[in-house]
């Protein structure tokens, strides 16, 4: 495997492998590059359309930062880690984030802890079971796509 050099190419790497495990899985996924603060991918399947946030590292040993003001309830959360020989991924419905997330006392920072992630591992159902998706106050923003 070729190990990305820095953060950003990390991040690349985390959502370019969870979009092909959304179009696997049957998802028409497209990466949004950017153009909707707080999304990564966004996926539909049948009547359904999902906003995914991706957060990736290169070891379980460390946490997946993300701040406090981009947590949303109708947002999947998938925690990537890209092994040496496999990829493993966490899918975490935005409206259970509180159990893996720690909230930093300066009300600004947090991240999610992998010790508690273990029950999201390969959840890719709860894609589906959640009744979580696109908020219509949200398709503004994404007009730009």
């Amino acid at each position: 495997m070729i190990v990305p050099t820095s953060n950003g190419q990390t991040g690349l790497a985390g959502e370019h492998a969870t979009t092909a495990a959304l179009l696997r899985r049957g998802w028409a996924a497209a990466m949004v590059h950017g153009h909707s603060p707080g999304i990564d991918i966004l996926a539909a399947k049948g009547d359904r359309t999902i906003q995914v946030q991706v957060k990736t590292s290169l070891t379980f040993k460390t946490g997946f930062p993300l701040k406090q003001a981009m947590l949303k309830p109708h947002v999947f959360y998938i925690c990537v880690i890209l092994e040496e020989e496999r990829t493993v991924f966490y899918v975490v419905p935005g409206s259970q984030i509180d159990a893996v997330y720690y909230r930093s006392p300066c009300g600004i920072l947090g991240q999610i802890r992998p010790k508690n992630l273990e029950p999201f591992r390969g959840a890719w159902q709860r894609l589906e079971q959640q009744s979580e998706g696109l908020m219509p106050q949200d398709l503004g923003a994404l007009g730009a796509l």
